[in-house]
Order: C-alpha cells, then structure tokens, then sequence
C-alpha cells in the first residue's frame, strides 16, 4: 500500500536531471507504458541505445535475445546503481524497487 510517505520518497528517487548518459550506465527506461531497466550501450544522435532486461517475478533478468532498442531522452525515466544478482538463476535487483516507482511515475 502506498502511503504518502512512501510516494514522497519515490518523487524524490525519480528526480533526474541528467544532461546525458555514457555506455555502461544504467538507467530505467519507459516503453509502451512499462519501465525496464537497462544498460546503456551509446549515444546514436540525440537517441541511447540501451539494452534492457525483462521481468522475473519481482526481480529482472537478461532476455535470451538481448533487446538493445533506441530510446530518446524523454523516454530515459532515471539513472540506476548497478543491478545485484540476488540467486544463481542469474536473477538481478535494484537500488530501487521499480515496482513502488511505478504508480508514481504514471502521474507524471
């Protein structure tokens, strides 16, 4: 249940005011009104090519074939911390939990 405490520190989390982001960060990513993580492979004119992973439960992995698809800037919600492989299926999480961002994200 989201409170507003815990919508106040997710507005917080999401502000980002980065002018642009390099190859081996990590951002989260809007796409057809769902958010992935992923890594930022580089820059192709004002677009980033990042290479996002899917969901697995409450936690993210690699897709079998990896999906590196060109996002413009408003579409580059944040930057990440890097992922934690949380089990030996190869199974990562987040520095924050996209999952309580998400509602407030979709106000924006």
């Amino acid at each position: 249940m989201l409170t507003s405490s815990t919508i106040q520190e997710a507005e917080a989390t999401i502000q980002d005011d980065e002018d642009d982001y390099k190859a081996g960060e990590w951002v989260l990513v809007q796409y057809e009104g769902k958010y992935y993580p992923g890594e930022v492979m580089g820059k192709e004119g004002d677009s980033y090519c990042v290479n996002v992973m899917i969901p697995a439960g409450k936690n993210w992995r690699w897709p079998q074939n990896h999906f590196q698809i060109l996002y413009e800037k408003e579409n580059i919600v944040k930057k990440l911390g890097l992922p934690l492989v949380v089990n030996s299926r190869n199974h990562f999480c987040f520095d924050v939990t996209i999952s309580v961002l998400k509602p407030v994200l979709d106000m924006y």
